[in-house]
């Protein structure tokens, strides 16, 4: 982001209540920075996709909910009757409707499983 850091984005919203100026940028520029910031935040917010509308890659791990609302983490793998079905390890679930991608691994973990 341009000039405000998201984590700084509290601080700077309440100095303006108090001051003309914070830290030598202006009210207006604050405010505008301050509404990019939460545009991008908005943007990053992972929302639930239709199976109807586009399915993950193949055998991409993703966040799915079936029709009675049961949840799991899996990959899709076929059409069965009804819908989608997701599999992990020794679990599946029928009827998925939609769908999510995960979020990233904290950095700190590595692919091998190290920390």
């Amino acid at each position: 982001m341009k000039g405000l850091e998201i984590k700084d984005l509290p601080f700077s919203l309440r100095a303006i209540v108090a001051s003309d100026h914070v830290m030598g940028e202006s009210k207006q520029d604050i405010l505008l920075k301050s509404a990019d910031a939460i545009e991008e935040l908005v943007a990053a917010v992972p929302k639930w996709i239709s199976v109807e509308e586009r399915l993950p890659h193949y055998l991409d791990h993703v966040l799915c909910v079936n029709k009675y609302g049961i949840q799991m983490v899996g990959y899709l793998t076929d059409y069965k009757e009804g819908g989608f079905r997701c599999e992990s390890g020794m679990d599946s679930c029928d009827y998925i409707t939609h769908w999510m991608p995960l979020p990233v691994p904290p950095k700190e973990v590595l692919p091998n499983g190290e920390v």
